[in-house]
């Protein structure tokens, strides 16, 4: 019910999207981890705050690029059935794009599809072709790049050892720039 509710509403399934991907997954998985290790460091007050601000935007391109890859990934890559964020009603970056450039009619059938653990191959495809046609692929890659790119400018202001940097920026491009 509160699926359907927020696939009707685009602007407030586009908030909470945000919100579940900041801290759920942004902080959690990242930015909380990258903060620790600076603290355990000892590093100074305004390292540790930019190297939160590197996490959250890192983690947030991480999230993206998993999003894409539930709907489009190939299976024996990511070894998870490709579709199956469709078939567990995750309401992702890409169906809050989708949802807020769908028409009553598509938001109808998203609604039956969306979340539907029979959901076919077809539906699937359908799916797929509704969220490349309506932008939505295009835009979360564009949200990818940017939190990206901003994660890598953090990264770039902050005065820590070139081993840091490296890692840093390595962690940054396997967590983006991956197929699984």
């Amino acid at each position: 019910a509160e699926q359907n509710r927020l696939l009707r509403h685009p602007v407030e399934l586009q908030k909470r999207e945000e919100q579940v991907v900041e801290y759920k997954t942004a902080r959690y998985t990242i930015a909380a981890p990258v903060t620790l290790g600076a603290q355990f460091a000892k590093a100074p007050t305004q390292a540790i705050g930019e190297l939160t601000r590197f996490g959250s935007a890192l983690g947030r391109a991480f999230q993206y690029r998993d999003d894409v890859l539930g709907v489009f990934g190939d299976e024996s890559v990511t070894g998870k059935p490709s579709g199956d964020d469709l078939r567990e009603g995750k309401l992702t970056a890409l169906i809050a794009h989708t949802v807020a450039n769908a028409n009553p009619g598509e938001i109808d059938l998203l609604s039956s599809l969306i979340g539907n653990p029979e959901l076919d191959e077809e539906g699937i495809e359908w799916l797929r072709s509704t969220i490349v046609d309506s932008g939505a692929l295009a835009a979360t890659e564009a949200q990818i790049a940017a939190a990206y790119d901003q994660a890598l400018a953090t990264l770039d202001s902050l005065e820590i050892t070139d081993a840091a940097q490296t890692a840093l920026r390595a962690l940054a491009t396997r967590a983006v720039k991956r197929e699984a």
